[in-house]
């Protein structure tokens, strides 16, 4: 009978790792920057993330294209950027 109850733990568990899967890490942090450009009233920049297969991130400012986090020139948007990163990092651990 212990066995039993373990086997539906353990699908249990795995269930919500497979949902959380459905967008990828990219689609995940451009989510939590989405919102982050809202409290900051920035949505009107047009700022987005991408994933490329053969380039990675690319960043979208307007109409231009950054090919990762780093070739942005725009300093304010840099830190927006990478502080959306770090709440999806806080948010994956919270998580586990």
């Amino acid at each position: 009978a212990p066995a039993a109850q373990v086997a539906p733990a353990a699908s249990a568990t795995a269930a919500p790792v497979e949902t959380k899967k459905a967008g990828s890490i990219v689609q995940q942090i451009n989510e939590v920057l989405q919102e982050n450009l809202r409290t900051s009233g920035m949505t009107s920049r047009g700022i987005s993330l991408v994933e490329d297969l053969q380039h990675g991130v690319i960043v979208y400012v307007g109409l231009q294209r950054f090919l990762g986090i780093d070739a942005v020139t725009d300093p304010e948007i840099k830190a927006l950027i990478k502080s959306a990163v770090a709440e999806w990092e806080r948010r994956s651990e919270r998580a586990r």
